[in-house]
C-alpha cells in the first residue's frame, strides 16, 4: 500500500499514518483501515519508507504495528531538519495469520510543529520472508562529477552482494521499494535515480538547494540477479557528499 495524498501531522504518540490505498500493481492487496489485511498465515517480510518534511530538530520515529501492537526491531528513527526530509526505510519479519492487520504508524520525540508527511514515498508492502532485502552503505565521501554519477564507496550489508557499485537483486519481487538518501547541504539543485540493469527505472524528485537531505523512494519490479545502483545529478556547482549515503531494494 502507499499514501496517496500529502498531509500535515501531529502527535508525540504512535497514530496511524492515514491516506493509504492498496498498491495497484499488486494484485490481491487489501486494504482496510490504513492498514494490509494479511490473506494467509505464515512468515512474512514487511518492508517500508516513509517520507515527512518536519518543522523543527524533534526525533522522528516510524513503526510497523500488528494488530495494535508494534513489531519487535521494525522501529527507526531521525533527526527532524528545519531544511529538508526525514527519510525511513528497512524491513522486518515477523508471523503473521490470516486477518491480521498490519499498519505503518509515526510518532515524534516532542515539539507542536507538524510533519508534512509525503504522499507516494510513503509505502508499506508484505512479502514471504523468503524475498530478501539487499542494502549497502557509502564508507568515504565523493565529489561528484556535473551530470550523472554513480554513488560509489558502498560496502555491502550482511548477506547482500555488490557488483562494482550496484546491489545485486537477491530475489524476484514484483513490487520492490528502492530508497537513498544521504544528509547533505549543497547549494545547488540535485536528484537522485535508480538504473536496472543499466536501464533508468525511476528519477527522484528535483531536491531544492540547501535541503539537508538528498533521496528518491520509488517502487519497481525487480528480479532476482537483477543490477541496481543509484546515481547522483551535480548541477554546476561542486559538491562533497559525506560517508553514510544509504541504499536498499526492499
Amino acid at each position: 500500500m502507499y499514501r496517496t495524498a500529502t498531509a500535515n501531522m501531529e502527535s508525540t504518540t504512535y497514530i496511524p499514518i492515514p491516506s493509504m490505498a492498496a498498491n495497484p500493481n499488486l494484485l490481491g492487496s487489501v486494504v482496510s483501515s490504513n492498514a494490509l489485511v494479511c490473506q494467509s498465515a505464515g512468515e512474512v517480510r514487511v518492508a517500508f519508507s516513509a517520507v515527512m518534511k518536519p518543522g523543527d530538530s524533534a526525533v522522528q520515529y516510524v513503526s510497523v504495528f500488528k494488530n495494535g501492537v508494534p513489531v519487535s526491531g521494525s522501529e527507526v528513527s531521525a533527526a527532524g531538519k528545519y531544511n529538508g526530509a526525514s527519510v525511513f526505510f528497512g524491513s522486518v519479519v515477523t508471523t503473521v495469520n490470516s486477518g491480521d492487520v498490519i499498519d505503518l504508524r509515526w510518532r515524534k520525540s516532542t515539539g507542536t510543529w507538524a510533519v508534512s508527511m509525503l504522499a507516494d514515498y510513503t509505502r508499506m508492502n508484505i512479502t514471504s520472508s523468503s524475498i530478501l532485502p539487499a542494502g549497502a552503505t557509502t564508507t568515504a565521501a565523493f565529489s561528484p562529477s556535473a551530470g550523472w554519477t554513480d554513488v560509489p564507496n558502498m560496502s555491502a550489508d550482511s548477506g547482500t552482494t555488490l557488483n562494482g557499485n550496484s546491489l545485486v537483486v537477491p530475489s524476484t519481487n514484483p513490487g520492490a521499494i528502492l530508497a537513498a538518501s544521504t544528509p547533505a547541504n549543497v547549494n545547488d539543485t540535485t536528484a537522485l535515480r535508480f538504473l536496472i540493469n543499466d536501464v533508468v527505472a525511476y528519477t527522484g524528485p528535483t531536491i531544492p538547494a540547501y535541503d539537508q537531505t538528498i533521496w528518491a523512494v520509488a517502487s519497481v519490479a525487480v528480479n532476482a540477479g537483477d543490477l541496481v545502483r543509484v546515481q547522483y545529478n551535480r548541477g554546476s556547482f561542486a559538491a562533497s557528499i559525506a560517508a553514510g549515503f544509504r541504499f536498499m531494494v526492499l
